[in-house]
């Protein structure tokens, strides 16, 4: 049974800030767009992310906001090398710029993502033990009765029980599917996880309970998170940093309290504006710096 959602705010902006990054984005830039052949007329070049740098440290969230079409999923998947991409895109270390993905399935045991669907994001035939441990399969990480062990752990983990190991993805809730992809993200026990909009299609109040779990995960475990959203609210609660993307690029970073009480650029400015605040005190203090 899932507990009460419980409100846990950052009680600092910055982590070990002499540490190396986990993640290190130098001149990060996709471009979509066909040449032309001579059958095809093609499209123009467009920049969906142009020349985005940033770094996460270690046991730190960075949280990358953003209306719609700003770039911001493209980022997340470009930076774990799913998409092509010019650039700079450190891993704990390793540079992936123009790895094959042969080259990159080792440092996929450093870096994993959870994506937004939990419901296309797991083989509805596929039982969920066994999702949970494909990463452990593919990358011949031990024998199957401590895959058992291990799928077991992270189930209890992620606040369910071992026995949801043999049951399938439609007899859960959307939030315990989210929990199950979680669960299936920490297997390779990653250093860093890129979450995009991971809770944007769970109900308010599950929505709080997976981010309250998020929050946990990265205190005992020391996660770094690209925590990916467009809701200003959610990544006020989730991040230490915060970068404002829009139309492809980074327009303002700073931490957490950088940015909401003090935003320097007017877009940054409407997007805060934007969120419901329930305490009139607030609203009036946020009105008054406007």
């Amino acid at each position: 049974t899932d507990r009460p959602p419980r409100i846990t705010q950052r009680a600092v902006e910055t982590l070990h800030p002499h540490r190396t990054p986990v993640l290190n984005v130098r001149d990060l830039t996709v471009t979509y767009g066909n040449a032309a052949s001579r059958f095809f007329k093609g499209k123009p070049p467009v920049a969906a992310v142009n020349s985005v740098s940033f770094d996460i440290l270690p046991g730190e969230t960075l949280g990358l906001v953003g209306e719609s079409g700003s770039g911001k999923s493209t980022t997340g998947k470009a930076v774990l090398g799913l998409i092509p991409f010019k650039g700079n895109v450190l891993i704990d270390g390793r540079d992936i710029a123009g790895l094959s993905q042969r080259e990159m399935r080792p440092v996929r045991r450093s870096a994993q993502m959870i994506f937004q669907d939990p419901y296309a994001s797991l083989d509805p035939r596929m039982a969920v033990g066994k999702a949970i441990g494909e990463p452990m399969v593919i990358h011949g990480i031990g024998n199957h009765s401590e895959r058992q062990d291990r799928v077991a752990e992270l189930l209890r983990r992620v606040g369910l029980t071992p026995d949801a190991a043999t049951r399938y993805p439609h007899e859960f809730s959307g939030g315990q599917r989210q929990r199950i992809c979680i669960a299936r993200a920490l297997a390779l026990e990653p250093k860093l996880i890129v979450a995009d909009e991971s809770v944007a299609a769970l109900d308010v109040s599950v929505r709080a309970r997976v981010l309250e779990l998020l929050l946990e995960l990265q205190e005992t475990m020391g996660l770094a998170y690209l925590f990916i959203s467009h809701d200003m609210a959610v990544v006020e609660r989730m991040s230490h940093n915060v970068a404002v993307m829009r139309a492809g690029r980074i327009i303002e970073t700073g931490t957490r309290r950088d940015i909401f009480e003090n935003p320097r650029d007017d877009y940054s400015r409407a997007l805060i504006a934007a969120v419901p605040i329930p305490d009139p005190e607030v609203y009036r203090g946020r009105e008054a710096h406007a």
